[in-house]
């Protein structure tokens, strides 16, 4: 049993976004997209790529979920409807490698022309990855599980650039996040595996 498996186990099924995994007919390069629900929004998709291994995993959860369950939301539902409390960015990407003893976990937000709440959304994101990852962990019995190092990456999805500081979509900013640029008539491609070999070492 592998950490992303353990996860799915123990995670409510329903928030496990179903994605298609898109195989190149030349090499072993996957690509797939997640979707914005609201059709309105400018930013609306988030393209990513990464090489297939034998033993790679990936798998994508969306917690920040529009659903009610009878008179409360099903965003974090124990937690008062307080300003920041039920923060979340839209996809949480978990990914691993040959390397099974680091799982790599990528949080994503789509963002149109402003930045919003995307800082506290993006921390959200990677505090409750760390409670779920760590939940797995206690339940495993499987030492090389316990044992697994958690590398984060921080990425927006935007129809611009959303301040004249940020870097590059190929590097990180001061502030830990990548931005890339998504619109109707131009949509840059996040691969994972540079980021991968980029954060291995910290």
């Amino acid at each position: 049993m592998t950490i992303i498996k353990t996860i799915k186990e123990i995670v409510i099924q329903k928030y496990l976004e179903n994605i298609t995994l898109k195989k190149s007919e030349r090499s072993n390069e996957i690509k797939f997209e997640l979707n914005e629900e609201d059709k309105l929004a400018k930013c609306t998709k988030a393209k990513f790529k990464y090489l297939e291994e034998e033993n790679s995993e990936i798998i994508v959860y969306k917690f920040d979920k529009n659903e009610k369950i009878t008179k409360i939301h099903d965003k974090l539902p124990f937690f008062n409807d307080l300003s920041k409390l039920r923060s979340m960015c839209d996809f949480i990407i978990l990914y691993s490698k040959n390397d099974k003893d680091i799982l790599y976990v990528f949080l994503c937000n789509l963002k149109s022309d402003n930045k919003g709440n995307s800082n506290d959304q993006l921390n959200s994101g990677e505090i409750f990855s760390d409670f779920i990852i760590n939940t797995a962990k206690r339940y495993s019995n499987d030492d090389n599980i316990k044992n697994i190092k958690i590398k984060y990456q921080k990425i927006v999805f935007s129809s611009k650039l959303l301040s004249k500081g940020t870097t590059k979509f190929d590097k990180t900013s001061k502030k830990g996040k990548r931005n890339y640029v998504s619109k109707e008539n131009e949509s840059q491609i996040c691969d994972l595996d540079i980021i991968c070999n980029e954060i291995k070492g910290k």
